[in-house]
């Protein structure tokens, strides 16, 4: 048996439309702000459009989001950042930029993140970009794949562009004021430490080899400082900010960035002081002293010499550049 109360509720099915369930759409919203980030979320999820009564009930009511507790406004976030991959072979491949797009459009934004959404109408290069900031970021996230802290990363990678331009008159370093601010919107959120760290890692490091041109030296040394898992992140991050400028075709600094990962992962380079072939100790008995910070200092050059060179990271090898670097780390 189906129960359709509304009397409409069957009808919207068809129509693939969301719909308040009360005649006006005020009395649904106000008794819970966050039902607009609701919203936005079932909307991307399913595919759906918004009545526009509902829509623009919306509109008017978006400032009830300040009252909102963090975490409940984060956990919705998290679920159109995530929409796409909420029915698989169902959910829309662009449901993450649709339902942001709702958020954007109904000014909710501007009460989840509120420093994201200075980047409305912020105008970049046309050399690099067709979008402002704000749409830019919001491209860029949809474009990322599904891994929840590489999307929060790209939504917020260029959050520092409207306060660098209002500081300097241009959007140089914005990867460091932007980390500043994003660590701001993700304490705000109650975010947890583990997804604040990748994000802005990901955020300081997005600028990094713009055009491609670093060396495979260069490349290494920022995967290795960086680590594995999200070097990875960052190139998917890459590609995604490439996608999402509207304008630029491939990615050339994510490709080599990929071939160079690649080689060392052939050539076994080592990822950490950890995955040497001599330890702390091997240090310490050649040197015949105990713990101290020269040893330290031995350990990471003996590391960036081998992710240099892989070849290097040969026990005997390794003990012979301990006994030539004492000699000269004093």
């Amino acid at each position: 048996q189906i129960l359709d109360p509304t009397k409409r509720g069957l009808k919207d099915l068809e129509n693939r439309l969301i719909r308040a369930a009360a005649e006006d759409p005020d009395i649904t919203i106000r008794d819970d702000g966050l039902r607009i980030m609701r919203m936005a979320r079932f909307a991307a999820e399913l595919g759906f459009g918004v009545d526009d009564s509902l829509f623009e009930c919306a509109k008017r009511r978006a400032p009830l989001i300040r009252d909102i507790s963090s975490e409940r406004k984060r956990d919705e976030l998290k679920k159109i950042l995530m929409s796409d991959v909420r029915y698989p072979g169902f959910s829309p491949r662009l449901a993450p930029e649709y339902g942001l797009n709702i958020l954007k459009d109904t000014g909710a934004i501007e009460f989840v993140l509120p420093m994201l959404s200075e980047g409305r109408g912020v105008a970049q290069s046309e050399r690099y970009h067709k979008y402002d900031v704000l749409d830019h970021c919001i491209k860029t996230c949809a474009a990322a794949p599904a891994v929840y802290e590489l999307r929060l990363a790209a939504l917020l990678h260029d959050i520092g562009k409207p306060g660098a331009l209002k500081e300097s008159g241009n959007m140089y370093g914005h990867e460091k004021t932007g980390a500043l601010a994003a660590k701001e919107e993700l304490e705000s959120l109650k975010a947890d430490k583990k997804t604040i760290k990748t994000v802005l890692k990901l955020v300081e490091n997005h600028m990094f080899d713009l055009e491609g041109n670093a060396k495979p030296a260069a490349i290494r040394r920022r995967a290795v400082k960086m680590g594995k898992t999200d070097f990875e992140l960052l190139i998917a991050l890459r590609r995604a900010d490439c996608e999402g400028s509207g304008i630029v075709t491939g990615c050339k600094s994510a490709d080599n960035w990929q071939r160079e990962l690649e080689r060392m992962q052939a050539l076994r380079m080592p990822w950490s002081e950890a995955e040497l072939e001599v330890s702390g100790n091997d240090v310490m008995r050649i040197l015949g002293t105990g713990p101290s910070e020269k040893v330290g200092m031995i350990l990471s050059r003996l590391l960036n010499e081998c992710v240099a060179d892989p070849s290097l990271n040969e026990r005997a090898r390794l003990e012979k550049r301990i006994a030539a670097l004492a000699k000269t780390l004093r």
